[in-house]
Parts: C-alpha cells; sequence; structure tokens
C-alpha cells in the first residue's frame, strides 16, 4: 500500500518537471526572466518588417518619402535605434549585438523604419516637419571657434594657442657702466642683465634676469694714460711711487733737449762768424 502512494506522489512531480523543462513557458521565463521582449515600433509613421534572417537588411524607401531613423531587433536584445541627418532614400541596418557568449553577432528577427515625406520647395530646409514659411524655420547656430569666437569651429585657423615662453634660453649679459660704490669710494660696481628667450621662437622675449653686480678697486689716476672700460683692463696707472720716476724722465729729457739746443746753436753762430 505504502508503493502505491509513492509511486502516486512521485511518478505526477516527474512528469510535471519534464514538462516545464521542454516546453516553450520553461524556455522564456529561463531566457527572458518571464518579461516579454520588447519589439521595434509598427504604428505612425513606422513601417516594420518581420521575419528577418541574417545579419544585414536593406530597406529602401517609396518614392516621395526619406528614413529618419531606423530600428532593428536581434536575440533577445532589446530594440537598437538609429537616426539619420539628413535623412536617407535607403539604409542598411546591421546587426553587432553579440550572443550570450560574447562569441558572435544574433541574426535579425525584425525591423522597423520611420518614414518623413521628401523635402520640396515648400517645406523648411533645415526642418523637413515644417514649412518654409514657419517663424521656426531658421538656420542652426553655426558653432564658433572655441579659441576666437570669430570664426567657426571648422575653419582652419581655429587653432589653440600657443604657450610661448615654457623653455627658454639665456642671451648674452649687457652690462652697465662703471659707477663710483657710495658705501665705498675706493671701489666701483656696474650691473649686468640678460635677456631670456623662447626656445622655438629666438625672436619672441621672455624678460629679462639681472645678473649680481661686478665690483672691483678704482684704478689710481685711471685717466693719465687712459683705460678700456667695457673691457676692464687697465692700459696704464701710476701710483706714487711711478710718479716720481715719471718725474725724473721728464727732468731728463727736458736737460738733454736744453743741452742739444745750447749746442746746436753755439754750433750754428760759430760757423756763420768764420
Amino acid at each position: 500500500m505504502k508503493d502505491k502512494i509513492l509511486s502516486f506522489l512521485v511518478l505526477p512531480s516527474i512528469m510535471f518537471a519534464l514538462f516545464l523543462a521542454f516546453s516553450p513557458v520553461g524556455r522564456v521565463e529561463a531566457i527572458s526572466g518571464g518579461v516579454p521582449a520588447e519589439t521595434c515600433p509598427a504604428t505612425g509613421d513606422w513601417v516594420k518588417v518581420d521575419d528577418l534572417s541574417g545579419l544585414l537588411y536593406t530597406y529602401t524607401a517609396l518614392e516621395g518619402q526619406l528614413i529618419a531613423e531606423s530600428c532593428y531587433k536581434a536575440g533577445s536584445h532589446t530594440p537598437f535605434f538609429q537616426t539619420y541627418d539628413p535623412a536617407l532614400s535607403s539604409v542598411t541596418v546591421t546587426s553587432t549585438l553579440l550572443n550570450p557568449q560574447g562569441n558572435a553577432a544574433q541574426e535579425l528577427s525584425h525591423a522597423s523604419f520611420r518614414l518623413v515625406n521628401e523635402p520640396d520647395d515648400d517645406m523648411c530646409e533645415w526642418n523637413l516637419e515644417i514649412p518654409a514659411d514657419d517663424d521656426d524655420c531658421v538656420p542652426p547656430e553655426e558653432e564658433m571657434c572655441e579659441w576666437n569666437e570669430e570664426i567657426p569651429a571648422d575653419d582652419d585657423d581655429c587653432l589653440p594657442p600657443v604657450v610661448s615662453c615654457v623653455e627658454t634660453t639665456d642671451g648674452d649679459i649687457v652690462w652697465g657702466p662703471w659707477t663710483v660704490d657710495p658705501s665705498d669710494p675706493t671701489r666701483e660696481y656696474r650691473e649686468g642683465s640678460y635677456t631670456k628667450y623662447d626656445v622655438n621662437d629666438p625672436t619672441k622675449s621672455c624678460g629679462t634676469e639681472e645678473v649680481d653686480p661686478e665690483r672691483r678697486d678704482i684704478p689710481d689716476d685711471p685717466d693719465v694714460l687712459g683705460e678700456d672700460d667695457e673691457t676692464g683692463v687697465v692700459l696704464a696707472a701710476t701710483g706714487p711711487t711711478d710718479n716720481i720716476l715719471v718725474y725724473v724722465v721728464e727732468l731728463l729729457l727736458v736737460a738733454m733737449l736744453v743741452t742739444y739746443s745750447v749746442f746746436f746753436t753755439k754750433t750754428y753762430f760759430l760757423k756763420n762768424s768764420k
């Protein structure tokens, strides 16, 4: 009796499980979780084409119409939409949606196409759904250059500004004149600076930099025989000892000159007196 009861309960359970496993209801729930998949639109301006196969489908609109938008469905994926601006007379939809394993594209199941009337002279050039004399029929605002609002964004001159003076090179040092140091009258100094130039544009000045001043002792009597301030080389200088020697030399020269003059004069007169 007990075996009959078990057979009566187990056998129907096995049959019901097999029914769920192989029935269409069971397969739909396994794939989509029991939620019906969406489809492409088929009302209004949309034209739907069912029972497709393969990965490509080309649709050509009737004369006087253009295709403004398309939709296709592949596998269990949600419909894929694409718009066309401007509208086209013929479009080809291509499935790029992969199967659950992600190793191949799924074939098309159906596709829809939204049609609009082909524009004529009475329709707006920039909006084919309104008349040309409509107040809203205005050209779209032209996108202007980000760095120059006076030219369009697609102009060849629409370029980002070049950042200069990122890298610089130093020019030659230019020195000023020697000046007596107010804090020490026995010394003098001169200041210098150099110009920095852009590495990519040597004519582009990037400012000036000062250098540490040069200092030196003031030469004694620099104007006796002169000096070259630009190079700082003293050609001749005389100190206290040098002055005595100069005076002695000058006296000897004067004495020699006087002696020679007297001798020359005496010789001259003696010759003439004979």
